[in-house]
Protein backbone atom coordinates (compact mmCIF):
# COMPACT_ATOMS: atom_id res chain seq x y z
CA UNK A 1 0.00 0.00 0.00
CA UNK A 2 1.44 3.32 -1.06
CA UNK A 3 0.49 5.28 2.05
CA UNK A 4 2.62 2.99 4.22
CA UNK A 5 5.75 4.05 2.34
CA UNK A 6 5.12 7.79 2.65
CA UNK A 7 7.34 9.40 5.32
CA UNK A 8 5.60 11.11 8.20
CA UNK A 9 6.65 14.76 7.93
CA UNK A 10 4.23 16.00 10.58
CA UNK A 11 6.38 14.94 13.54
CA UNK A 12 8.47 18.12 13.61
CA UNK A 13 6.76 21.09 15.20
CA UNK A 14 6.00 23.93 12.79
CA UNK A 15 7.28 27.12 14.43
CA UNK A 16 6.00 30.39 13.01
CA UNK A 17 8.89 32.71 13.82
CA UNK A 18 10.62 35.21 11.50
CA UNK A 19 14.21 34.74 10.40
CA UNK A 20 14.55 38.50 9.87
CA UNK A 21 15.86 39.83 13.20
CA UNK A 22 14.08 43.19 12.76
CA UNK A 23 10.72 41.45 12.41
CA UNK A 24 11.16 39.22 15.48
CA UNK A 25 8.95 40.22 18.44
CA UNK A 26 10.40 41.15 21.83
CA UNK A 27 8.56 38.23 23.45
CA UNK A 28 8.43 34.65 22.19
CA UNK A 29 5.09 33.58 20.67
CA UNK A 30 2.66 31.41 22.62
CA UNK A 31 3.95 27.89 23.26
CA UNK A 32 7.43 28.37 21.81
CA UNK A 33 10.46 27.61 23.95
CA UNK A 34 14.09 28.57 23.40
CA UNK A 35 17.38 27.51 24.91
CA UNK A 36 20.58 29.43 24.33
CA UNK A 37 23.96 27.86 25.07
CA UNK A 38 27.36 29.43 24.62
CA UNK A 39 30.37 31.01 26.25
CA UNK A 40 31.84 34.44 26.79
CA UNK A 41 35.51 35.29 27.19
CA UNK A 42 36.27 38.36 29.27
CA UNK A 43 39.39 40.31 30.08
CA UNK A 44 39.50 42.78 32.94
CA UNK A 45 42.06 45.42 33.71
CA UNK A 46 44.08 43.20 36.05
CA UNK A 47 43.41 39.76 34.58
CA UNK A 48 46.12 37.80 32.82
CA UNK A 49 43.92 36.29 30.14
CA UNK A 50 40.44 35.48 28.96
CA UNK A 51 38.08 33.51 31.20
CA UNK A 52 35.20 31.43 29.76
CA UNK A 53 31.72 31.97 31.22
CA UNK A 54 28.77 29.74 30.28
CA UNK A 55 25.61 31.49 29.08
CA UNK A 56 22.59 29.17 29.44
CA UNK A 57 19.51 31.27 28.62
CA UNK A 58 16.12 29.48 28.62
CA UNK A 59 13.00 31.35 27.45
CA UNK A 60 9.36 30.29 26.99
CA UNK A 61 6.34 32.05 25.50
CA UNK A 62 3.49 31.57 28.00
CA UNK A 63 1.30 33.68 25.70
CA UNK A 64 2.13 35.91 22.75
CA UNK A 65 2.68 38.77 25.20
CA UNK A 66 3.99 37.02 28.33
CA UNK A 67 7.37 35.32 28.42
CA UNK A 68 9.38 33.48 31.05
CA UNK A 69 13.10 34.21 31.14
CA UNK A 70 15.55 33.35 33.93
CA UNK A 71 14.26 33.87 36.51
CA UNK A 72 11.30 36.14 35.94
CA UNK A 73 8.75 37.44 33.44
CA UNK A 74 8.64 39.85 30.50
CA UNK A 75 5.24 41.28 29.53
CA UNK A 76 4.55 43.07 26.26
CA UNK A 77 2.03 45.79 27.06
CA UNK A 78 1.92 47.27 23.56
CA UNK A 79 2.52 45.86 20.08
CA UNK A 80 1.90 47.06 16.53
CA UNK A 81 3.57 46.54 13.16
CA UNK A 82 5.95 49.40 13.94
CA UNK A 83 6.46 49.45 17.70
CA UNK A 84 6.60 47.22 20.79
CA UNK A 85 7.03 47.93 24.47
CA UNK A 86 7.87 45.43 27.24
CA UNK A 87 8.13 45.57 31.02
CA UNK A 88 10.16 42.96 32.89
CA UNK A 89 11.24 41.79 36.32
CA UNK A 90 13.28 38.90 37.63
CA UNK A 91 15.47 37.48 40.37
CA UNK A 92 19.03 37.48 39.05
CA UNK A 93 20.69 35.85 42.05
CA UNK A 94 20.80 35.27 45.78
CA UNK A 95 23.27 33.97 48.29
CA UNK A 96 24.36 33.54 51.88
CA UNK A 97 27.74 34.13 53.43
CA UNK A 98 29.32 34.20 56.89
CA UNK A 99 30.17 37.60 58.36
CA UNK A 100 32.77 38.10 61.06
CA UNK A 101 32.94 40.91 63.62
CA UNK A 102 29.36 42.08 62.98
CA UNK A 103 27.42 40.14 65.57
CA UNK A 104 25.55 38.38 62.79
CA UNK A 105 26.75 35.05 61.46
CA UNK A 106 24.82 35.00 58.17
CA UNK A 107 24.62 37.67 55.50
CA UNK A 108 21.77 37.45 52.98
CA UNK A 109 22.17 38.92 49.50
CA UNK A 110 19.41 39.24 46.87
CA UNK A 111 19.85 40.51 43.30
CA UNK A 112 16.87 41.69 41.23
CA UNK A 113 16.26 43.35 37.88
CA UNK A 114 13.32 45.53 36.79
CA UNK A 115 13.07 47.44 33.57
CA UNK A 116 11.50 48.26 30.23
CA UNK A 117 12.42 47.50 26.63
CA UNK A 118 11.23 49.02 23.38
CA UNK A 119 11.60 48.41 19.66
CA UNK A 120 10.61 50.75 16.85
CA UNK A 121 10.80 49.45 13.26
CA UNK A 122 11.79 52.28 10.97
CA UNK A 123 11.53 49.96 7.97
CA UNK A 124 11.77 46.17 7.32
CA UNK A 125 15.58 46.27 7.61
CA UNK A 126 16.18 48.71 10.49
CA UNK A 127 14.84 49.15 14.03
CA UNK A 128 15.65 51.40 16.98
CA UNK A 129 16.13 49.64 20.34
CA UNK A 130 15.99 51.18 23.81
CA UNK A 131 16.07 49.92 27.40
CA UNK A 132 15.95 51.24 30.95
CA UNK A 133 17.00 48.77 33.66
CA UNK A 134 17.26 48.97 37.44
CA UNK A 135 19.44 46.36 39.14
CA UNK A 136 19.02 46.20 42.91
CA UNK A 137 21.43 44.39 45.25
CA UNK A 138 20.08 43.86 48.78
CA UNK A 139 22.48 43.11 51.65
CA UNK A 140 21.11 42.23 55.06
CA UNK A 141 23.87 43.99 57.05
CA UNK A 142 25.51 46.40 54.59
CA UNK A 143 24.68 49.17 52.20
CA UNK A 144 22.54 48.16 49.23
CA UNK A 145 23.35 48.83 45.56
CA UNK A 146 20.97 50.41 43.07
CA UNK A 147 22.32 50.44 39.53
CA UNK A 148 20.57 52.21 36.64
CA UNK A 149 21.41 51.35 33.03
CA UNK A 150 20.03 53.36 30.08
CA UNK A 151 20.65 51.92 26.61
CA UNK A 152 19.99 53.08 23.06
CA UNK A 153 20.88 51.22 19.90
CA UNK A 154 20.04 50.11 16.41
CA UNK A 155 19.37 46.84 14.61
CA UNK A 156 20.08 46.46 10.89
CA UNK A 157 19.24 43.38 8.82
CA UNK A 158 21.60 43.07 5.87
CA UNK A 159 19.74 40.03 4.56
CA UNK A 160 16.83 37.89 5.71
CA UNK A 161 19.20 35.91 7.95
CA UNK A 162 22.11 38.22 8.85
CA UNK A 163 21.79 41.25 11.13
CA UNK A 164 23.93 43.60 13.20
CA UNK A 165 22.90 45.10 16.55
CA UNK A 166 24.87 47.93 18.16
CA UNK A 167 24.08 49.48 21.55
CA UNK A 168 25.52 52.18 23.75
CA UNK A 169 24.71 52.24 27.47
CA UNK A 170 25.16 54.73 30.28
CA UNK A 171 25.52 53.20 33.76
CA UNK A 172 25.05 54.95 37.09
CA UNK A 173 26.02 52.75 40.01
CA UNK A 174 25.23 53.56 43.65
CA UNK A 175 26.29 51.64 46.73
CA UNK A 176 29.64 50.32 47.88
CA UNK A 177 31.35 51.50 44.70
CA UNK A 178 29.46 54.57 43.50
CA UNK A 179 30.57 55.36 39.97
CA UNK A 180 29.36 55.80 36.43
CA UNK A 181 30.52 54.59 33.08
CA UNK A 182 29.79 53.60 29.51
CA UNK A 183 29.31 50.32 27.69
CA UNK A 184 29.36 49.63 23.95
CA UNK A 185 28.08 46.32 22.69
CA UNK A 186 27.67 44.69 19.27
CA UNK A 187 25.93 41.47 18.24
CA UNK A 188 25.98 39.71 14.88
CA UNK A 189 22.99 37.42 14.23
CA UNK A 190 23.05 34.55 11.79
CA UNK A 191 19.49 33.22 11.86
CA UNK A 192 19.80 29.95 9.99
CA UNK A 193 16.09 29.16 10.28
CA UNK A 194 13.05 29.85 12.43
CA UNK A 195 14.37 27.34 14.98
CA UNK A 196 18.15 27.84 15.03
CA UNK A 197 20.46 30.91 15.36
CA UNK A 198 24.13 31.67 15.90
CA UNK A 199 25.03 34.93 17.68
CA UNK A 200 28.46 36.53 17.98
CA UNK A 201 28.87 39.32 20.52
CA UNK A 202 31.46 41.72 21.87
CA UNK A 203 31.41 44.49 24.47
CA UNK A 204 33.75 47.21 25.68
CA UNK A 205 33.32 48.95 29.03
CA UNK A 206 35.24 51.47 31.15
CA UNK A 207 34.01 49.94 34.44
CA UNK A 208 36.73 47.32 34.82
CA UNK A 209 37.80 48.59 38.27
CA UNK A 210 34.47 47.78 39.92
CA UNK A 211 34.90 44.58 41.94
CA UNK A 212 31.43 43.67 43.19
CA UNK A 213 28.92 43.19 40.41
CA UNK A 214 28.61 39.39 40.08
CA UNK A 215 25.26 39.26 38.27
CA UNK A 216 26.27 41.62 35.45
CA UNK A 217 29.89 40.77 34.78
CA UNK A 218 29.64 41.94 31.15
CA UNK A 219 29.30 45.52 32.41
CA UNK A 220 32.42 45.55 34.55
CA UNK A 221 35.15 44.22 32.29
CA UNK A 222 37.33 46.06 29.87
CA UNK A 223 36.24 43.85 26.99
CA UNK A 224 34.46 40.59 26.29
CA UNK A 225 33.70 38.32 23.34
CA UNK A 226 31.18 35.53 23.09
CA UNK A 227 29.20 33.12 20.96
CA UNK A 228 25.74 31.68 21.59
CA UNK A 229 23.63 29.07 19.84
CA UNK A 230 19.84 29.40 20.16
CA UNK A 231 17.45 26.51 19.54
CA UNK A 232 13.65 26.86 19.59
CA UNK A 233 11.15 24.08 20.01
Amino acid sequence: MVFLLKPDISIAKDIQYPTNQVERPLTLPDGIGEIGLGARYIQGENSSGYIPYPLPIPRYGITDNLEFYPFGLRYRIFASNLSEFVIKGRLTGFGYSTATGTGQSTVTEIFTEFGTEGKYRVNPSFAILYRIEDYYHYRSIAEDDTDIIISLGGLHSFTEKIALEFTGSYLKLWGLNTTEGKLFKTLIYYNISSIFDIIFESSFSDLSKRKEFPYLYEYVVGQSYGIRLNKRF
